[in-house]
């Protein structure tokens, strides 16, 4: 599914003598081109295809700070507050000076 998405995208297709492969395992060009397209579909207002994106990439790499942290800001504009919470935590748990996670942590802890 990941892997169609972002060929689709590419405008490619799968080639035929390509070994077929689990949508879970992403390889890291899949993995940043999962993530832009994250992104992506977090700014065209697409919650649920850009959360199952970014759960994607954190079950190949758990410790990801950008999928961490934009999970974080799709939980913040879903009104999902104690999930973003604990995503900026995690994101300022593997890099203390993420300034983003930061200031977004303390604006939540506020509400």
């Amino acid at each position: 599914m990941v892997k169609d998405e972002i060929l689709k995208i590419r405008g490619k297709s799968e080639g035929k003598n390509e070994r077929p492969r689990s949508d879970s395992i992403l390889s890291e060009e899949e993995e940043l081109e999962a993530l832009e397209l994250a992104k992506f579909y977090i700014i065209s207002g697409k919650y649920d295809e850009a959360e199952r994106l970014l759960h994607d990439v954190l079950k190949k790499n758990p410790g990801n700070i950008e999928a961490l942290y934009h999970l974080g800001l799709l939980y913040e504009l879903t009104n999902r507050l104690d999930e973003a919470i604990k995503k900026f935590q995690n994101v300022l748990q593997l890099n203390p000076s993420h300034k983003e996670a930061e200031e977004h942590l303390h604006k939540l802890m506020e509400i």
